[in-house]
């Protein structure tokens, strides 16, 4: 199948400098989706099971299955098969998820579904680890006042309040609570029994409490259960990073003209345009500068970055040829990094 490899082109902000042309610099920053790492032949329908676990309850495995249906269906372009209807299916055929280690009932399992690939794997959930630090400290208990008095060079004598920390000492107890959550997962095309994709993650919480002489410093203290669920959370991007799309930030820089003339003033314009957003009239005063003068590189640099936005990435990518070559960096870069994109 086919992969994602196209660019998501939204501006999340600018940067603006003022001072002349020299330190004139506005910076557009938007999202670039890049393909997965892994790439799967053969597969357009994935279902995903609910995971086994084995020492803890079984709604666990159904959550993280559903939280890695949400994370496919929000970024990736396999057509997706939800683990509830997985789950009925599994019920009705009354096979335990313990069994799934056997090829033949991931086939029957796959064919049933109508799934090219079923993912699937176990949970490790170990009871938390609590552990406890006792230490002796000082602890400040008030303040006391005395009254001193001084004496200067001729003899005359000065009397001021002075203020003394009283201290004690006292038990400090330190309780931290840590939990583990290991996961283990595995991508298998049904036609031929061939293992895609193997794949583990581990997501660890921890929460802090201290106590003093049987008064709680730090008052807020995270339930079991929102720690176990935090560690499932941090778990599930981690395990399946590598079968989704990237999301990376990228950079760009509007190119700006320094002299006072007509092709100035209509690449000055775009870019205040483009600040505020207006990338429709950005466009068409950077094309009035094009046809102006037609051999500068400015407003190709910035119709460059328009295109690559529009996902118009034959254009963009002779705009960027033409101003790195006229202009170097940073075009280079963004014209190397459009080519690696669009590849």
């Amino acid at each position: 199948m086919k992969r994602v490899s196209g660019i998501l082109f939204s501006f999340l902000g600018f940067v603006f400098f003022l001072s002349g042309c020299a330190s004139l610099r506005p910076q557009v920053h938007y999202s670039v989706l890049l393909p997965s790492k892994i790439q799967l032949d053969q597969v357009n329908r994935i279902a995903i099971l609910d995971f086994a676990v084995p020492l803890g309850d079984a709604a666990q495995g159904r959550w993280f299955a559903r939280a890695l249906y949400d994370l496919f269906e929000e970024q990736s372009d396999y057509r997706m098969i939800a683990p509830g209807t997985s789950h009925i299916i599994i019920k009705k055929m009354n096979i335990r998820l313990s069994r799934f280690r056997r090829l033949e009932t991931v086939r029957r399992v796959g064919e049933a579904l109508g799934a090219h690939a079923l993912l699937f794997g176990d949970l490790t959930i170990p009871a938390m680890q609590t552990f406890h630090k006792k230490e002796k400290m000082m602890h400040q208990v008030g303040v006391r006042r005395e009254l001193e008095t001084v004496f200067d060079s001729l003899g005359n004598t000065r009397s001021f309040w002075r203020e003394i920390p009283l201290f004690e000492e006292v038990t400090q107890h330190t309780r931290n609570r840590q939990l583990a959550v290991l996961a283990k997962a595995r991508l298998i095309r049904i036609k031929d029994g061939v293992v895609l994709w193997e794949g583990q993650a581990e997501g660890q919480v921890d929460d802090e409490v201290v106590f003093m002489e049987g008064s709680l410093r730090v008052s807020q203290q995270r339930s079991e259960e929102n720690l176990r669920f935090a560690a499932l959370h941090q778990t599930v991007g981690e395990l399946v990073q590598d079968l989704l799309p990237r999301r990376v930030i990228r950079y760009r820089q509007l190119a700006c003209v320094k002299e006072k003339n007509a092709y100035a003033d209509f690449v000055t314009q775009g870019n205040a345009a483009a600040l505020k957003n207006d990338w429709m009239l950005a466009g068409r005063l950077w094309l009035e500068a094009v046809i102006l003068d037609p051999q500068r590189p400015e407003a190709h640099a910035n119709l460059g970055i328009l295109r690559e936005g529009a996902q118009e990435y034959a254009q963009a990518l002779k705009d960027y040829r033409y101003a790195a070559e006229k202009l170097g960096a940073p075009w280079t870069i963004y014209l190397r990094e459009l080519e690696k994109a669009v590849q």
